[in-house]
């Protein structure tokens, strides 16, 4: 037990220097050299925001999961006759319109 929240605190840590580091890198990077890169991807706004920090490599692979198919299960017959009660009240209205 606290062998998981030591580890957890230490990944913790871990991300937030990390984080740190990347606010510094940006603040002391050249402004007008960051803009220049962003402009290369298409990026124009005129703020501090670096946009380029949600690009990702196209060379890199990434694990894909496979995911189990589940049909939908059938509804029950309650569920059925209250859907259409409700179509019903819905064109029941929109008839009493005309």
């Amino acid at each position: 037990m606290y062998l998981h929240a030591f580890f957890f605190f230490v990944c913790l840590f871990f991300a937030c220097i990390v984080f740190i580091l990347h606010v510094l890198i940006i603040m002391f990077q050249d402004p007008e050299s960051r803009r220049e890169e962003q402009r290369k991807y298409g990026v124009f706004y005129d703020d501090d925001y670096d946009y380029l920090q949600h690009l990702k490599d196209v060379n890199e692979l990434y694990e894909v999961h496979p995911v189990e198919y589940n049909p939908r299960v059938e509804s029950s017959v309650e569920e059925n006759e209250q859907v259409q009660n409700y179509v019903e009240e819905i064109l029941g209205l929109f008839n009493r319109n005309n």
